[in-house]
């Protein structure tokens, strides 16, 4: 009975440590908080499953394990995010309206054009002509630096672009479109 106690005692105190050294340390990542959540709950597993001390410790390594594995997968999907949002920055997510194309008669004439730009990698581009008939096209973008560059099968554009306030001027081989900004 005492050995017991005394197993429960040294469990109790492990898990204490780890989280005493959790927030007194702390951690930049997922990986590094979810190894150190992990520890705990395992010890505290490995103690209530084989009340010693090798058990918590087999528990508390364990729990390592998993926990960094998890917060490690957890990083990752956020570091995609990131990469993600900087790809389409500052267009990701936009919808403008084109209120010139310049010279006119590089386009067919259209009532209104609207462009939404989405988080995708998506452009999709919406044509109203002034029969009230409709064309939808669908491109892929990205941005890098003050650059868009928008492409389909068969063909790519580089866009040198500019916004200021609610205005963005893109302009790419002799034609100048200014857009403006919807939401």
């Amino acid at each position: 009975m005492v050995r017991g106690n005394r197993g429960l005692t040294v469990g109790i105190l492990l898990v204490f440590v780890c989280f005493l050294v959790s927030f007194a340390v702390g951690c930049s990542s997922k990986a590094g908080t979810g190894a150190i959540a992990g520890s705990g709950i395992g010890a505290l597993a490995g103690q209530i499953i084989g009340h010693d001390t090798t058990s918590t410790l087999i528990g508390a390594g364990i729990g390592t394990g998993v926990g960094y594995i998890i917060g490690n997968e957890m990083d990752k999907k956020e570091a995609a995010q990131r990469q993600v949002a900087k790809t389409f920055a500052p267009l990701g997510g936009t919808t403008w309206k084109i209120v010139s194309i310049t010279p006119a008669n590089k386009v067919p004439k259209f009532a209104s054009k609207t462009v939404v730009f989405q988080n995708d990698g998506k452009v999709v581009t919406t044509t109203v002509y002034p029969n009230k008939s409709k064309d939808v096209t669908t491109e892929n973008y990205r941005v890098t630096g003050n650059t868009l560059i928008i492409n389909r099968r068969g063909y790519l554009v580089n866009y040198k672009f500019n916004i200021k306030g609610n205005k963005m001027v893109a302009t790419a081989q002799k034609v100048k479109i200014t857009l403006k900004r919807l939401k």
